[in-house]
Order: C-alpha cells, then sequence, then structure tokens
C-alpha cells in the first residue's frame, strides 16, 4: 500500500499498522466484509461532498 499513487487510501483499522492509510475504519470483531465496504462508501461520499 505504500506504494499507492492513490490520493487517499482508506481500510480497515489495525492496531499498529497505522501507516497504511490516510483514513481507518475499525469495525467491530467478526464484522463482514460487506460492512468495511459500506462503512468506505459512506465516507468517501462525505469526503466527496466537501
Amino acid at each position: 500500500m505504500n506504494h499507492s499513487q492513490a490520493k487517499c487510501r482508506i481500510g480497515p483499522y489495525f492496531p499498529g499498522q497505522e501507516q497504511g492509510y490516510e483514513i481507518m475504519i475499525q469495525l467491530p470483531e467478526g464484522a463482514s466484509l460487506n460492512l468495511l465496504t459500506e462503512q468506505m462508501f459512506i465516507y468517501t461520499k462525505a469526503l466527496n461532498a466537501n
């Protein structure tokens, strides 16, 4: 991920691995990939609105 040319990288939060993304989403333990995807959509939509 460190070589990505993306302007803003969004992904799941993992303690000790904060350097991978500009925005990290903390989910409850056992959360589905679908929930992560939904949260990523919500945050990117909010960023585009500003």
